[in-house]
């Protein structure tokens, strides 16, 4: 079997996964920009282990936040990356470390003035004040990669005190979120485990479902992994920190792609709710400005069709008075897959609700030779020549007959533009709801190796 080189020379290591949020008119060309949230929200690849000068490393900028209510008393203090020069990176990371603090604080102020809402007027003194005090560090920074904990300790009407510790980590060089799949091989983890719990409890877990997203650098080539309790087994009774070292000299040379950032655009009228989220690939330079102009056409495209469909159904609905609609519900979201300096992959789904049982919901999927602005084909990622519709028919047929024993599925191959993304070392095929099997299945998707 032979693929083309651009895939064969992809190293594991720097192979990308990501996923994601408001305002606009009725017409879809205007995009005030004051009424556009940016956000990171995408993952990237570590920089080299490298001999810092302190001097090189960022500063970091303290804050402090507080708000009183009769319901809610908040305060927070945390720390930023000093940014006098509007490093648009650094901008990225600080607006994201904010998100994920605003993110708690507006949940808890929103159960709290439910709670204080919902509470008779006589009873309203003796009210319990609900308590969120946040704070945020720098565990680790380098010159290349910043490690960040973010402690919420917060208490609302009835409940005890509860303490939660978040973990962020991210690239420097690109603003990008790091994951644990760019920094030690998955052979490697699964190895590191069984050799950590070995005395105290048999893995039962299957490790290819869980997401391990909670880790920090201890010093920038050791990684600390934090799994919860009953993670790993039944038997795992206690929450575990995992040491991972990591091979430095992987990083030397690095392979990024872009930073990418969230696009929000929402709109709610009497005949729709509209609530879009794209992302914008944060590079000037070579293909990206084309790939945004053809993600944004597409996303604008949506927006009018489903504005312009929620009208004129409402519309004829008014005409009738034995028919009511509830407004129709449209939303985007997106997640990046591959995002090095060599292929760019990435997806963005589609939700629409116009009645009935369910809505529906598809994706689509952008895949680009990031060198050439190419856009990728099934075939593209094959030597000329070679079947790799057989291939890949085989593989997809064999997954088939080990999980799917009542015959729901009915596959009888791939197209030949036939949907698909590319994450970690995985060509990953996908079929819409309804494509190949019942709704109740979801969206199928098969992931047929790469090689090494």
């Amino acid at each position: 079997m032979k693929f083309r080189s651009i895939l064969m020379t992809m190293s594991l290591a720097f192979l990308i996964t990501g996923c994601g949020h408001s305002l606009v008119n009725d017409q879809a060309s205007s995009l005030p920009t004051d009424a556009i949230e940016t956000t990171p929200n995408t993952k990237q690849d570590i920089t080299g282990n490298i001999e810092d000068s302190a001097s090189d490393i960022p500063a970091l900028v303290n804050q402090h936040d507080e708000s009183q209510e009769t319901f809610y008393d908040y305060s927070a203090d945390y720390a930023l990356i000093d940014n006098p020069e509007s490093n648009m990176t650094y901008n990225n990371i600080n607006e994201a470390i904010i998100k994920e603090i605003n993110a708690k604080t507006s949940s808890l102020y929103a159960q709290a003035q439910s709670a204080f809402a919902s509470t008779p007027n006589e009873e309203k003194e003796d009210f319990v004040t609900y308590t969120l005090q946040t704070s945020g560090e720098s565990i680790f920074i380098n010159t290349h990669v910043i490690s960040y904990k973010i402690h919420f300790a917060y208490q609302s009407f009835g409940d005890h005190p509860i303490d939660e510790n978040l973990y962020l980590n991210y690239d420097l060089n690109s603003g990008q979120v790091l994951t644990l799949d760019q920094l030690i091989d998955k052979s490697e983890l699964e190895e590191r485990l069984e050799e950590y719990t070995n005395d105290q409890f048999e893995i039962t877990s299957d490790l290819d479902t869980l997401s391990f997203d909670q880790f920090y650098f201890d010093d920038a080539s050791q990684l600390k992994l934090l799994i919860s309790s009953y993670v790993l087994s039944s038997n795992q009774t206690e929450a575990l920190t995992v040491p991972l070292s990591i091979n430095s000299d992987a990083f030397t040379s690095p392979v990024i792609g872009t930073s990418v950032k969230a696009k929000n655009l929402n709109s709610a009228r009497d005949a729709y709710d509209i609530s879009i989220i794209y992302p914008e690939l944060v590079n000037s330079n070579g293909i990206y400005p084309t790939i945004n102009q053809v993600i944004e056409a597409d996303i604008l495209a949506f927006q009018d069709e489903s504005i312009q469909m929620a009208k004129q159904d409402h519309e004829e609905q008014n005409t009738n008075a034995n028919v009511f609609l509830r407004p129709y519900q449209f939303s985007t979201d997106y997640t990046v897959y591959t995002n090095t300096n060599k292929v760019l992959s990435l997806g963005i789904l589609y939700y629409q609700y116009t009645g009935g049982a369910h809505g529906m919901n598809w994706e689509v999927f952008y895949n680009y030779d990031v060198k050439t602005g190419q856009v990728l084909t099934l075939a593209d990622l094959f030597e000329k020549g070679f079947d790799y519709q057989t291939y890949i028919n085989d593989q997809i047929y064999q997954k088939l007959s080990e999980n799917d024993p009542y015959n729901a599925f009915t596959f009888e191959g791939i197209a030949k533009d036939q949907a698909f993304y590319i994450e970690g070392n995985e060509l990953v095929i996908y079929f819409s709801p309804y494509e190949i099997a019942p709704y109740v299945a979801g969206a199928p998707t098969f992931r047929i190796p790469l090689p090494e």
